[in-house]
């Protein structure tokens, strides 16, 4: 989240400028702590959004927090949930009218937030976490022989840490203190994500890009005006 948070808020400040913008998060775990960096990456690039709407993520209608989107007229909308979540609400949005910028979690480059959102995810911004390239081009052949669909980043991140599992395991034997110091050591190792590096607190040290949707499908956001 510290790494995918403050490109993010660059982002929005280089495509929103002074206009007003929405901030929209769920209050689970995992959305909320992304919101609380996001939240100190506006304070560094002198932003604030005009509303901040939060909601549970398993309620079974969003037609009030919708309303309350819609009725605000912000230029662009901020919205940090899971990809099921996110993509009902950012259909709702398109469909009752919102023609702002919409920006998102990581979850957005997730293949059911795709699925499930179909042509009105079209031009949403948010961190890529998975870029295909030549590390990846073996795994992703046989993944969309195999299923029938590329890889999203969760399962090329799936991937990646099972195969450093393994290596792990291979090096240290089944003891659990081992295979900890051995995931440790094993870095830098290259994966189909790319590098992965740890830092002294073990998280991976990769930069983070910025993804967007062009024609149903992931591809890298360059930064023009949307």
């Amino acid at each position: 989240d510290h790494l995918q948070a403050p490109i993010l808020a660059r982002a929005i400040a280089s495509e929103v400028g002074g206009k007003s913008f929405l901030l929209v998060s769920a209050v689970d775990h995992d959305s909320h702590l992304f919101t609380v960096e996001l939240t100190r990456s506006f304070i560094q690039n002198k932003l604030a959004p005009s509303y901040h709407f939060e909601f549970k993520p398993g309620q079974s209608s969003y037609d009030s927090l919708v309303e309350e989107i819609v009725h605000t007229r912000a230029h662009a909308l901020v919205l940090i949930t899971a990809a099921r979540q996110s993509a009902r609400i950012v259909t709702a949005v398109r469909q009752r009218g919102f023609k702002g910028l919409i920006f998102g979690g990581p979850c957005m480059g997730r293949r059911s937030f795709l699925e499930q959102a179909a042509n009105t995810a079209e031009g949403v911004v948010f961190p890529m976490l998975y870029t295909h390239g030549k590390e990846s081009n073996s795994f992703d052949k046989k993944f969309t022989t195999r299923f029938g669909k590329k890889p999203d980043y969760l399962a090329a991140h799936t991937y990646d840490a099972i195969n450093l599992l393994i290596a792990a395991i291979r090096k240290a034997g089944l003891n659990r203190v081992r295979i900890h110091d051995a995931v440790r050591s094993l870095s830098p190792w290259q994966g189909v994500t790319g590098k992965i590096q740890w830092d002294p607190s073990g998280s991976n040290l990769r930069l983070v890009r910025l993804g967007t949707v062009r024609n149903g499908r992931v591809c890298v956001f360059t930064g023009e005006t949307l």
